[in-house]
């Protein structure tokens, strides 16, 4: 869902970041761009976001970027099986993507085959800074909140990571994310029985051991004093409306001050 709000903010929620999801966060970005950059507030409502892939979110960035900063990625672990089930993949055609995910799959696999039992790093980003530089600041969005709870997790907690780098962006809610990152790029196995899935990490982040994440989680900067709703079905709910106040309060009393 997206929509203007009113004059002074967009609002957008995001229940997912998926390959399906992707495609539709693009789509409203585009469709709605000119609504976005007249507005000074923009919310982002991730509750109910348990993740998905990260290539999903990075249209966003862009919005919220005011400063380069450093990032760190994550290193593959080059087992037998993980070699197996890219190559799996390839050959079933299921790289998205097109012609440059294939590329970058059959580079990973190179990688990893020299260094089976080990972790790599893919070979597109050795030799890469950490630091993230965009050309363009916007004025607009000023302010940008991000909805967020206790469901957010893995590419969820990811795009936090990256937003709580702005100085535009705050987190509203009144409890962590999940704290599920700093292993991921899981993928579920069926067990023999056929009964149960077992889902296993193919990455780990190398932000560790300095900086976990798991059963940690991410704390909201600023904490709604009411209850989470319960049910959200896109709506348009007391939290968002607490954001888009939350904002323009603090935007009026700068008004006073400088007055």
């Amino acid at each position: 869902m997206a929509s203007v709000l009113d004059d002074s903010t967009f609002f957008m929620r995001i229940p997912g970041f998926y390959d399906y999801d992707k495609e539709r966060i693009e789509e409203m970005l585009t469709w709605y761009r000119d609504d976005i950059r007249r507005c000074p507030y923009f919310i982002i409502d991730l509750r109910g976001n348990s993740g998905g892939q990260d290539p999903a979110y990075e249209a966003l960035l862009p919005l919220l970027y005011t400063h380069p900063f450093v990032s760190k990625g994550v290193e593959w672990y080059a087992s037998a099986g993980n070699i197996e089930e890219f190559e799996t993949a390839l050959k079933e055609g299921d790289i998205v993507d097109g012609e440059e995910g294939i590329a970058w799959t059959k580079a990973l696999i190179r990688e990893m085959k020299k260094h089976r039992g080990g972790f790599v790093i893919h070979p597109y980003d050795q030799g890469e800074s950490d630091t993230v530089v965009y050309d363009t600041v916007y004025a607009y969005p000023r302010r940008v909140g991000i909805l967020i709870d206790k469901s957010n997790a893995s590419a969820a907690e990811r795009f936090l990571l990256f937003a709580k780098n702005s100085a535009k962006v705050t987190l509203f809610g009144n409890e962590h994310t999940a704290g599920i990152l700093d292993y991921s790029n899981a993928v579920p196995h069926t067990l023999p029985s056929g009964r149960y899935e077992l889902v296993l990490p193919m990455t780990r982040s190398l932000d560790l051991p300095d900086h976990p994440i798991d059963n940690i989680g991410i704390a909201p900067d600023c904490r709604i004093p009411f209850p989470r709703p319960t049910d959200l079905y896109d709506k348009l709910d007391s939290w968002v409306y607490f954001v888009r106040n939350y904002f323009q309060l603090e935007d009026d009393l700068k008004q006073e001050d400088a007055e």
